[in-house]
């Protein structure tokens, strides 16, 4: 345990000198050995908030809460929950630091967040006609599908945003939600079916345009893609979070100048630090994409400088950049997607080991096995032009257009 100890020192110095990323990896290969310490969580919690990736840092904090039954650790969860927008999540957070821990450290101040998180709910029930208990639990239900979906889980995304549409009604965040689950879990008419729906009562909902857009772009219909484009292009977004879906949606047709004016406005300093300025890692990756792609050179390198510890094909764009490249590999511009966040994990090795039984199967049984895995995931021919072009692998691109064998997979072939 004395080694542990000082693992930890070693850990809060150098998150306390901006070395985020240092301290997680001290930390990581720990847990191996170390599985059930709660402080080894607490202090993992802590290293990957400081480094921007706060998702992973809250399943460290609630990991930690779960080993230890601390009710101090209610209090950094809490502001996580915040952070994440996950309100009623916070509000239980809350509500167990009073119910467990009679002395609070600025207990009138968390009071206020309480109760600004209480009126928040009775806002919500009384614009939906349904009772505060009823607004909550389908809050916190929309809330799980949140979490699920950034967790990569899409059928629990699903169940979750179902049932919080049973309390919710017609509210369009769950639907939205819902609507992103059914698209990368192989649903793709059924995703646009749902975000169509949400347009049809609520025609300016600047997600559920921006999603359209995506599943549009994403399956080979950009002409349509771009029609709702030219909707959502002069619609003001009200929120940070509408800003960040709008540039998503400039992201996806390459609306470099667009991207930029949405998100600059959200950094509102000329330094970053830890991957992180003003909102989170993906809006700083955007901006930074938007500058390559503007000529705006020297501000993109600081910025992917700052969060080439996030991901691995992050430091490949830097590399790319300070070779003075267009664009990764042979790509003449910058991405703003990799091609691991168009198609999960999980739908590749599905593919790859249909690819794999071929010689099991009669031409026309693997012909339509295949044609039937195309029609869940049609973005894969993106896919494979992305591997081409963008990510070093043109054997592999090359070989998933082949398998495919579309006039639209050849069309990209040639």
């Amino acid at each position: 345990m004395q080694q542990l100890e000082s693992s930890f020192e070693r850990a809060e110095k150098l998150i306390e000198r901006g070395r985020s990323q240092e301290a997680i990896e001290l930390l990581e290969p720990l847990l191996q050995r170390h599985p059930r310490v709660p402080e080894l969580h607490y202090f993992l919690g802590y290293a990957r908030a400081s480094a921007g990736d706060f998702w992973r840092a809250l399943t460290s904090y609630e990991r930690a809460l779960q080993l230890s039954r601390d009710p101090a650790y209610w209090i950094p969860l809490a502001s996580l929950y915040l952070n994440l927008d996950l309100h009623v999540h916070a509000l239980h957070a809350f509500r167990e630091l009073f119910r467990q821990q009679a002395e609070l450290p600025m207990a009138d101040e968390a009071r206020q967040v309480m109760a600004s998180l209480e009126q928040e709910v009775l806002d919500i029930a009384l614009h939906l006609e349904i009772s505060v208990e009823e607004a909550e639990r389908g809050l916190h239900y929309w809330e799980e599908g949140r979490r699920t979906l950034q967790a990569g889980d899409f059928p629990a995304c699903i169940a979750a945003n179902r049932r919080a549409i049973k309390v919710l009604g017609d509210w369009p965040p769950p639907h939205n939600n819902l609507s992103l689950g059914l698209f990368f879990n192989g649903q793709p008419e059924e995703a646009i079916a749902v975000a169509r729906k949400v347009l049809s009562y609520d025609p300016d909902n600047i997600q559920a345009l921006s999603n359209t857009i995506r599943f549009l772009a994403w399956t080979g219909r950009e002409g349509e893609a771009r029609q709702f484009w030219e909707r959502l292009r002069d619609i003001p977004p009200q929120s940070e979070a509408d800003r960040m879906k709008k540039a998503e949606a400039a992201a996806v047709l390459d609306e470099d100048e667009s991207v930029y004016e949405l998100l600059k406005p959200l950094d509102s300093t000329d330094e970053v630090t830890n991957g992180v300025a003003q909102g989170s890692w993906r809006d700083q990756l955007f901006l930074a994409i938007a500058e390559a792609n503007t000529n705006r050179r020297r501000a993109a390198k600081r910025r992917l400088k700052a969060m080439q510890h996030i991901a691995p094909w992050i430091e490949e764009l830097l590399t790319a950049l300070d070779a003075g490249q267009p664009g990764p590999g042979w790509a003449e511009r910058f991405p703003y997607f990799h091609s691991s966040e168009m198609i999960s994990g999980q739908a590749m090795e599905t593919f790859v080991d249909l690819v794999s039984h071929e010689e099991e199967m009669s031409p026309r049984r693997f012909r339509r096995e295949v044609e039937r895995f195309l029609a869940r995931y049609p973005q894969l021919i993106q896919v494979a032009e992305k591997l081409i072009w963008e990510e070093s692998q043109a054997e592999v691109g090359i070989s998933i257009l082949t398998v495919i064998g579309t006039p639209a997979a050849y069309s990209a072939l040639r």
